[in-house]
């Protein structure tokens, strides 16, 4: 039965993910300007952001900007190389958190 498995647990586990920083080249789509520099900055504010509400409420928490970096395209999204390593990387997180408590020692 389903029920019974590890997965189901009292308490629902959630993992918070920061995505990657954008970079100064990043475009905004709305006025087809860019605005850099202060989208950069303001992006690599939010993983310290992230990481004290996943304390706050409880939550596991993952950085996605220290494993993966978004494309020189556009400064704002992953290429598919970055999708794929973020993809693996959130796997290994996600058994991480589902791991039973005797094998995490």
């Amino acid at each position: 039965m389903a029920i019974s498995t590890p997965v189901w647990t009292a308490t629902p586990k959630v993992l918070l993910i920061s995505p990657p920083p954008m970079t100064p080249k990043c475009f905004d789509e709305t006025s087809g300007e860019e605005p850099g520099s202060i989208c950069s900055e303001k992006s690599c504010q939010l993983a310290p952001l992230y990481e004290k509400a996943a304390e706050r409420l409880g939550c596991a928490f993952f950085d996605a900007g220290v494993k993966v970096q978004v494309s020189g395209i556009d400064g704002t999204h992953m290429d598919e190389i970055a999708h794929f390593t973020m993809a693996t990387a959130v796997m290994s997180r996600i058994r991480q958190l589902f791991q039973p408590e005797k094998e995490k020692r």
